[in-house]
């Protein structure tokens, strides 16, 4: 059984394990980057990686605008072609009537019988894509139909736990194990992200601790100190962000906590190797 903040990447392993395909996320609330690994935020299938070396700008443009439309008004998800062919299932997650998560699972191409909801004729393929397509798997209409729908109970499973860690209060009881305190914890350290002077302090009331007995469970239940909890989560929020290309970078750094922009690059280099700006340009983008 995987601890609460397990939940979100033990339920997207299960489905990608029954599915074959590769679940990527437009986390476009930041609520789920604290918990993934920044690769889950990015079209990174082999086919997807070549296809944007020729085509970045229309991929990004269909991606990010003309599948968030359909996104927002299909709330029950679908079946998306992109100028390649290349075959992926998109499925949001919706909150308070605004995008929340928007799920992709892939990539494929059109076998017998399916016909994709949303075709993307806005530029020719790339010349390479046939060789691409050559390589990739066919799904029929039937096998694709399953595949969304594991793909709504993987939405539904995540939109469950972020609903459980919404409304329960952090300190509604004091979390004694160092399960329970890693969940109290980290539910704490998302929710407060965003201020820089969220402190130790903050985190020892919620625990009912004195700040050094608080330093101590941290490490205990999360295996690493606070300060570096704090930083590694927002560098994981940051990197999320950056990867779906619609933010500046000073957006970005005051939207995960960095207070100080200088601060943010200097923290962000020493972690990823590369400047915020030229991490995204090489991420390659959603």
């Amino acid at each position: 059984m995987p601890a609460d903040h397990e939940i979100p990447a033990a339920a997207i392993a299960a489905y990608e394990q029954a599915s074959g395909l590769r679940v990527s996320i437009h986390d476009l609330a930041g609520s789920l980057s604290a918990f993934l690994s920044p690769d889950r935020f990015a079209h990174a299938p082999p086919p997807c990686v070549a296809v944007k070396r020729h085509r970045d700008t229309a991929c990004i443009a269909f991606d990010v605008h003309r599948v968030r439309d359909v996104a927002a008004r299909r709330g029950d998800g679908f079946i998306k072609s992109c100028h390649a062919g290349l075959v992926e299932w998109v499925v949001p997650v919706a909150r308070d009537d605004a995008l929340e998560w928007v799920l992709f699972a892939g990539v494929r191409r059109a076998g017998r019988g399916l016909r994709p909801d949303v075709v993307d004729p806005a530029v020719a393929p790339p010349p390479t894509a046939a060789r691409l397509l050559a390589a990739v798997p066919p799904i029929d209409a039937d096998a694709a139909a399953w595949r969304l729908e594991g793909l709504r109970q993987l939405a539904a499973r995540l939109a469950a736990w972020r609903a459980t860690r919404s409304e329960a209060p952090v300190a509604a009881a004091r979390p004694r194990t160092p399960i329970a305190r890693a969940v109290a914890i980290h539910r704490l350290v998302v929710r407060r992200l965003a201020d820089p002077a969220f402190a130790l302090p903050e985190v020892a009331a919620a625990l009912g601790l004195s700040e050094s007995r608080a330093g101590r469970a941290i490490s205990e239940a999360c295996g690493m100190g606070f300060a570096r909890l704090v930083r590694e989560s927002r560098l994981r929020a940051a990197a999320a962000l950056l990867r779906q290309g619609e933010l500046t970078v000073a957006d970005v750094a005051a939207r995960c906590g960095f207070g100080d922009r200088a601060h943010f690059h200097a923290v962000f280099r020493a972690a990823f190797g590369a400047s915020p700006a030229r991490w995204r340009r090489g991420a390659g983008g959603p």
